[in-house]
């Protein structure tokens, strides 16, 4: 049983590379990528010093502090999930209202007048 929950705490793929280009997409131009791809990659060194500490001499042989840390980090990730869902659909629901709300002019020289490129239309 011990065994079991290790393995499914720790034996995750690597998505790294999955999380760079997600990042890279979401960023929009060269210079906000550049940014971006700094912080995510701050992040990453960050989480790394964080997770030599989660195991710790004082906590063997179980680890029970450690698994408990690893366990409030996977649970704090599914409600921040979570929450980002509700979000995102809201502002899209929001969003998706007022674009509805407009008559076909109004889309044509609001689509012709703005300044806003890509993802930030």
């Amino acid at each position: 049983m011990k065994w079991t929950l290790s393995t499914l705490l720790v034996g995750h793929p690597y998505v790294h590379a999955i999380l760079v280009a997600i990042t890279s997409r979401n960023a929009g131009a060269v210079r906000t990528r550049t940014v971006a791809s700094a912080l995510y990659n701050m992040c990453v060194q960050a989480s790394s010093i964080i997770a030599q500490n989660i195991y710790r001499e004082d906590d063997k042989p179980m680890y029970r502090r450690g698994n408990k840390v690893l366990i409030g980090i996977c649970a704090y990730n599914f409600v921040a999930f979570i929450g980002a869902k509700f979000y995102y659909v809201y502002i899209n629901k929001k969003r998706e209202d007022i674009w509805s709300g407009m008559d076909k002019l109004e889309k044509e020289r609001y689509l012709e007048t703005t300044s806003d490129k890509g993802n930030k239309r």
